[in-house]
């Protein structure tokens, strides 16, 4: 059964009896933030799929906002997995999941706000194009939500973070990755993914996680850009026009079955 979660970190076996999902902070994140807690979370039907996505995004933004603090500490980078996971098995389970990943979009400048973006459009559309196993479809929401790593550090605002570091937080991302021995294959998407935005890497060279998450970036990028002024279609129509040369066809494609559900 469901822990019943406070402030304080007290846990009860009996389920909430408004069937509301546990409010969670950073006193009980990380009872919250496990494989076998967060299973319960994505198979119990008495929540609604709306109310599993942000109860899923809740947990990955405070897991994120630790991370980008801490990028070393692996506990946090276990917890961060955990969500990864649960992300990808709710879409698994739940295919109509899809619609609630790009329909709840959070509005944060943050960076951790912006990589839950990222992982939730590019797992998002990582099924609409098909990838069918689950191993896959985990390593683009982890990859995803950590492509930005490289630009941790104790700053409340990451913008007042040392300017100097932009030219290579691509490669301290892939790095501190390396360092927390993550499957090589998330290690390679992030570095894919910095490598082909500083056109270091050809397009027709990227890995295809590479090219979800870069996807899925710029269609975040400019929702930091425009906010509210323009809709998912807009965006996609300009990166149609401005970054066509960039991206295979098949992610436009896949993207608009996305949005579409």
């Amino acid at each position: 059964m469901l822990m019943e979660l406070h402030g304080g970190g007290h846990t009860s076996s009996r389920r909430p009896a408004s069937r509301q999902l546990p409010r969670v902070n950073g006193d009980n994140l990380e009872a919250v933030a496990t494989d076998s807690y967060l299973a319960e979370i994505v198979s119990n039907p008495e929540f609604s799929l709306d109310d599993r996505t942000f109860f899923l995004r809740r947990v990955a933004w405070l897991l994120l906002e630790r991370v980008l603090r801490d990028p070393t500490r692996e506990s946090t980078i276990t917890a961060t997995m955990s969500v990864a996971r649960a992300l990808t098995r709710l879409l698994i389970e739940q295919p109509l999941v899809r619609s609630a990943y790009h329909r709840t979009l959070a509005g944060g400048e943050d960076l951790a706000t912006h990589s839950v973006n990222v992982s939730m459009l590019a797992l998002g559309l990582a099924h609409s194009l098909g990838v069918a196993t689950k191993v896959e479809l985990e390593h683009v929401a982890l990859s995803a939500l950590l492509h930005d790593i490289g630009w941790a550090c104790n700053e409340n605002d990451w913008r007042r973070c040392d300017p100097a570091a932009e030219a290579h937080y691509g490669a301290r991302s892939a790095r501190l990755l390396e360092n927390l021995r993550l499957p090589s294959p998330v290690i390679d998407a992030v570095r894919d993914h910095h490598d082909r935005a500083g056109e270091m890497l050809a397009t027709r060279d990227l890995s295809a996680a590479a090219a979800i998450i870069g996807f899925a970036d710029v269609f975040e990028e400019l929702r930091l850009v425009h906010g509210t002024r323009i809709g998912p279609h807009h965006r996609l129509e300009i990166i149609a026009t401005v970054y066509a040369d960039r991206f295979d066809r098949s992610l436009f494609k896949g993207f608009r079955g996305l949005l579409a559900t």
